[in-house]
């Protein structure tokens, strides 16, 4: 059985107002990503940070609630929180793409089945990857990796992972503003594309999970950049960077 997770734990700061009801074409966001989810799962849970928050996402949609708790921070707490409830398959989905189709997300779990890949998630012609609309074979990676790093980012599921599976946009959709987010209102008559969509599709087997890149061994590191950089993985290999720099 597929679960999936909608990260609902924004404040729509930058918003101005409430962007998972804001209404599209009728329709608030957030029901808008709940039905194209729902086409994906066999069952769909909302991710957030209160009872009383549920309470209001929860009279425009059906999904199950899941309150934020553990040592992550951001969307790692709900990826954290969703590993200590669930196990087994899960997709995590941001609750702020207006325009995700449930097609595109069965494809991603189809390719991600295929290739036997523990994480998958969706990446642009630049290297960008979509870090939080994520696909794990077994969720329990994200309780391990919060176990061991209680500050790392989403993109540590894609770091640690066995075998990762990076599947080009474009193999996954002929419309790519389906991956924008909706930070502010001006995101629904511009959306912004992180990259170029591409057919691209990068496969890293890796054998066993590799939670020692997580733990600050400045060599370590240093190889993972390299390795990223090579393959053209900009956004992962910025984050190698960021841990580089904070441990020196």
């Amino acid at each position: 059985m597929l679960s999936a997770v909608m990260l609902v734990g924004g404040r729509s700061t930058r918003f101005g107002g409430d962007k998972y009801l804001f209404p599209v074409g009728g329709v608030p966001v957030l029901r808008r990503v709940y039905e194209a989810v729902s086409e994906a799962a066999d069952r769909v849970y909302i991710s957030t940070y209160s009872t009383e928050r549920y309470a209001e996402l929860a009279r425009h949609l059906d999904g199950e609630p899941l309150l934020d708790a553990g040592p992550c921070a951001g969307p790692m707490r709900g990826i954290h929180t969703a590993s200590l409830a669930l196990s087994g398959e899960v997709l995590f989905v941001p609750g702020d793409l207006p325009h995700l189709r449930g097609g595109t997300l069965r494809r991603l779990v189809d390719m991600a089945r295929r290739w036997g890949a523990e994480v998958a998630s969706p990446m642009w012609g630049n290297g960008h990857v979509e870090f939080l609309v994520t696909y794990m074979a077994d969720v329990g990676l994200a309780r391990q990796i919060c176990e061991t790093r209680p500050t790392a980012r989403p993109s540590a599921l894609h770091r640690a992972a066995a075998s990762l599976l990076l599947a080009g946009t474009a193999r996954l959709t002929d419309n790519p503003i389906e991956f924008t987010n909706l930070n502010t209102p001006s995101d629904l008559a511009h959306p912004n594309l992180r990259g170029p969509p591409t057919t691209r599709t990068i496969h890293i087997y890796r054998g066993a999970r590799r939670l020692e890149l997580l733990q600050g061994d400045r060599d370590l590191l240093a190889a993972e950049r390299a390795a990223y950089t090579s393959l053209g993985l900009h956004g992962l290999a910025e984050h190698v960077e960021a841990d580089i720099r904070h441990i020196q």
